[in-house]
């Protein structure tokens, strides 16, 4: 490692670099390339993609649809600046912000409704209403990364 002159660098970040590369437009090109190639239909009958003219009225449902820390995952913890764990919120769409941008001529309703966790039921009214009038629904439940991890899963 010595003739490697792998001790001669302190290997800290170039922040001035840093900033020039992480989240760059070629970067988040590639993201969205990758995100596109990932997702799997499992069944169509028809419904998607979703068509502007037969519908006018979308209901985004769950607890994890407005969730920036639902939508990155756990890998995200502890990898940002001390009090700002997280992404800044520009840089995160979230499936609430998405289908809001997405629909912007028809009418996107959003209620939290119930928790993730048990007895977390007190927003269960408003997601029934927002169901109710909503020609579909778009439900995005999830976990919490304190159910995943060693020792914690389940699965």
């Amino acid at each position: 490692k010595f003739k490697l002159g792998l001790f001669e660098n302190d290997r800290y970040p170039q922040m001035d670099k840093l900033s020039q590369v992480v989240g760059c437009p070629p970067h988040r090109l590639l993201a969205l390339k990758a995100a596109r190639k990932s997702l799997v239909m499992l069944k169509n009958d028809g419904l998607l993609p979703l068509n502007d003219s037969k519908v006018k009225t979308i209901g985004v449902i769950g607890p994890n649809a407005d969730n920036i820390r639902g939508q990155l995952g756990d890998w995200i913890i502890n990898t940002f600046e001390p009090n700002k764990p997280y992404q800044p919120r520009e840089n995160v769409t979230t499936i609430l912000d998405g289908m809001k941008q997405r629909f912007k001529n028809g009418k996107v309703l959003y209620a939290k409704g119930c928790g993730i966790d048990p007895g977390e039921e007190a927003n269960m009214e408003e997601a029934i209403n927002v169901a109710k009038t909503s020609d579909v629904v778009v439900l995005v439940i999830g976990d919490r990364k304190y159910y995943v991890g060693e020792r914690k899963s389940s699965a």
